[in-house]
């Protein structure tokens, strides 16, 4: 996404009225001010945290650790680049547990699997 003063202010102005552009937009940033806005929606909208997808850092763990279990299909999808991680392996065994019966949970435990025997995230269709 752009990262300079003109998109932050748009996204600032416009998020409340066109959430789903404004993540979009924020995907892989670790910016201060995507933080700032992934953590005020992230209960409300599940692509807070597909804007998440494949970062690492404490933030995003955080992130996904407050709402895993009202997004657990969406918190594995966003750790499937992370897939060798012990961490991304234990979030994902539990919500695996705890939703068994969730298809879209299960489409990307499919995917995560596979990244994690050596598949390429981007091979895996599922």
């Amino acid at each position: 996404g752009v990262d300079d003063d003109a998109a932050w202010q748009w996204r600032e102005r416009y998020v409340a009225r066109a959430l789903k552009a404004v993540f979009a937009g924020l995907g892989g940033s670790d910016d201060p001010r995507a933080w700032t806005l992934r953590r005020a929606y992230a209960a409300r909208v599940k692509e807070a945290v597909d804007s998440t997808i494949g970062l690492a850092s404490d933030a995003a763990w955080s992130l996904r650790d407050e709402v895993a279990d009202l997004w657990p299909s969406t918190v594995v999808k966003s750790i499937v680049p992370l897939a060798r991680d012990a961490r991304a392996q234990r979030l994902t065994r539990r919500l695996l547990a705890a939703y068994p019966a969730n298809v879209s949970l299960l489409k990307h435990v499919v995917r995560f699997e596979a990244v994690r025997a050596g598949a390429a995230a981007l091979d895996v269709v599922v």
